[in-house]
């Protein structure tokens, strides 16, 4: 079945799909025994049809064993979402949120979506800190910021003093 615990029909199975002439990437698959609740494996499977003067020529499957890197990123939420200390995640190639904890939530009173997806510059929690324009720049290098107080936004328009540090972790490929 996928990974969001959508069964799959027999003609959906990446085989099936290959055979028919259809490329795919990135099919994500938890693989059990028959009769089994939880998976043994979990597949990240890629199709290629290489094809010769425009016909098909040969069928590539290629299956990866992705249990380990799934399983870390399942410790990892765990652990992020259950930490009582406020956290936000911001992914450093286009600065944008893409994770923020409970303890975040509550501290602040924004919520979770009114917050992931938004860019550091629309949502600047750096924008009223102490060393503000060290800690773009530590940010924009990917470096560690140290501990400073800051003034962090409320939604309500007034703002409430915090210390922030930052440091950077590596995160999955598809955040």
């Amino acid at each position: 079945e996928l990974r969001d615990g959508c069964r799959l029909p027999p003609t959906s199975y990446p085989m099936a799909r290959l055979c028919r002439g259809e490329a795919f990437e990135d099919v994500i698959l938890d693989v059990r025994k028959a009769g089994q609740a939880e998976p043994d494996w979990i597949h990240r499977e890629r199709g290629f049809v290489l094809d010769r003067g425009g016909e098909p020529d040969c069928l590539v499957l290629i299956i990866c064993d992705a249990t380990e890197t799934f399983e870390a990123e399942e410790r990892f939420e765990s652990m992020f979402n259950a930490n009582p200390a406020p956290a936000l995640i911001v992914r450093l190639a286009d600065l944008r949120y893409v994770r923020v904890n409970e303890g975040f939530t509550e501290l602040s009173g924004w919520e979770h979506d009114q917050i992931v997806g938004r860019s550091i510059y629309d949502f600047d929690i750096l924008a009223q800190a102490a060393e503000k324009d060290r800690a773009k720049a530590r940010l924009a290098d990917g470096d560690a910021i140290p501990q400073m107080e800051a003034e962090l936004p409320l939604p309500n328009g007034d703002s409430k003093l915090v210390l922030l540090a930052g440091h950077p972790a590596e995160m999955p490929k598809n955040e």
